[in-house]
């Protein structure tokens, strides 16, 4: 577990004496993750039964985070800090006092972590190589930092030398310092049910297993011997050569086909049982009979859902047109024009990807890329934005309370925007094609992800238009 060393490391320093500082910083690919794993590292603390000024302080500096919790993180450094990529950059780069201190409370790092070390590729594996050689140079320029990276899809062929050997060579690229084939750390199986019994031992009892209903008592000890968890595990879960490995995922027909022919028993039979022996198994154990709180065998039941991909829609009265297929302008309807739709994360409000282009007072909106990064220009005539519904829950007058919350900032005590957030507010009433338009620096987390409800009409419009850039 790579926590241990981290924590390791973080209680000797702390019997030292020695200051408390931010020793490791672990960068996750997205805020989810990071969410998720600031519980699991809290639980693992909580069960480790270290007094309490030995514990680990743990915190998350990821752009969710209030003023108020950056000041405390600032003030009080955590032994691990939790950030994104992107974070991560913009504290090394950005001109702001908070997040200086909270590098320069790093100064003497010891580990830099990065999970989900197979997502780094293309130009985002540059960007963040790059950004593991700046972390190292600013917060441990005399002593080399423990670089460590998980991931559990990096190299999935050949043999276990060759795999080592690949990931290898990744990690020595992205961290910048040479990692041996002999530092890859693989996992290492082991049953869960009695390892003295092999899969042919329990064959003959299988049938009978499958045919009656699960014993109400299945605690661990039982489940160790019972037939039906020990085909479950070793035919879909583990190869049981030299060396257990993880066998590959198999759709749930595939599984119940195996039992069936196994077994003998009719492959209904057989499908009933086996949804409702992994639905117990995977109970903690004192809903099955005994004392523990895991679980007995913990699989994993994946569905696969294929997104909707990219949305365009036209800006015309009812009925609208939603088209899955970039074209410039409706088959059905030639002129009128098909702007790319996306959505917010958080909310789910639909914004139409344009530019206002100005042709000597006729203002027209022209559909863009969202991948079109906005050139820093005086010329006001072409302005990147989003087209969106009017809400009155979006209406902008530039007061500082309409920016968004990560946009403010309090400096002796009194509000104001954040340094680096350099904003041209847009505050123009025009009338064009007998509709309302708004222009403005509204700031919305803005996604690909979108589902298919009914759009609402376009009575009035608003654009918005934010330019952020780094100090």
């Amino acid at each position: 577990m790579l926590f241990v060393p981290v924590v390791d490391a973080i209680i000797k320093a702390r019997r030292a004496g020695k200051p408390r500082r931010t020793m490791a910083i672990i960068v996750y690919p997205m805020n989810a993750l990071a969410n998720s794993q600031m519980k699991e590292i809290d639980k693992f603390v909580s069960q480790s039964g270290l007094p309490n000024d030995l514990k680990p302080v743990v915190r998350r500096y990821t752009g969710q985070e209030s003023q108020e919790e950056r000041q405390q993180i600032a003030a009080n450094p955590p032994d691990i800090l939790l950030t994104n990529y992107m974070m991560a950059e913009l504290l090394l780069t950005r001109q702001d006092d908070l997040d200086t201190k909270v590098i320069e409370n790093a100064s003497g790092l010891e580990f830099i972590i990065l999970d989900e070390l197979h997502t780094y590729r293309g130009r985002q594996g540059a960007d963040v190589a790059v950004l593991v050689r700046r972390l190292r140079d600013r917060c441990s320029p005399g002593k080399a930092p423990i670089c460590i990276g998980t991931s559990a899809t990096m190299a999935s062929e050949g043999t276990d030398e060759g795999r080592a050997l690949a990931v290898s060579k990744v990690a020595s690229r992205l961290f910048g310092t040479d990692i041996g084939p002999d530092a890859v750390i693989d996992e290492s199986p082991q049953r869960a049910t009695d390892d003295s019994v092999r899969l042919e031992d329990i064959l003959p009892k299988l049938a009978m297993c499958v045919s009656n209903p699960l014993p109400e008592i299945l605690d661990d000890d039982a489940l160790q011997q019972y037939p039906l968890s020990i085909w479950a595990e070793l035919e879909l879960g583990l190869d049981d050569g030299l060396e257990l490995r993880r066998k590959k995922p198999m759709p749930f027909e595939e599984a119940v086909g195996k039992l069936a022919e196994a077994s003998g028993v009719a492959t209904e039979v057989c499908k009933a049982a086996l949804e409702a022996f992994l639905t117990r198994v995977s109970l903690p154990e004192h809903e099955r009979g005994g004392e523990g709180d895991g679980a007995f065998l913990a699989f994993k039941l994946h569905r696969f859902i294929s997104g909707a991909g990219d949305v365009f829609t036209t800006l015309t009265n009812k009925p609208r047109r939603v088209l899955l297929e970039g074209q410039l302008e409706d088959p059905d309807a030639p002129g009128n024009r098909l702007y790319p739709t996306r959505f917010c994360r958080n909310c789910g409000q639909e914004f139409h990807v344009a530019t206002k282009i100005d042709y000597d007072g006729d203002i027209r909106f022209i559909p863009r890329n969202i991948d079109d990064t906005p050139l820093e220009t005086e010329d006001e005539d072409n302005v990147a934005g989003y087209l969106c519904p009017d809400d009155s829950e979006l209406q902008f007058n530039g007061e500082l309370e309409g920016y968004p919350e990560s946009w403010r900032e309090e400096r002796n005590g009194v509000e104001r925007l954040r340094s680096y957030c350099h904003c041209t507010l847009i505050n123009q009433i025009l009338r064009f094609q007998g509709i309302l338009e708004q222009f403005c620096t509204l700031n919305c987390n803005i996604s690909t992800g979108c589902s298919l409800q009914d759009l609402t009409p376009f009575e009035r419009f608003q654009i918005s238009s934010a330019r952020i850039r780094s100090a």
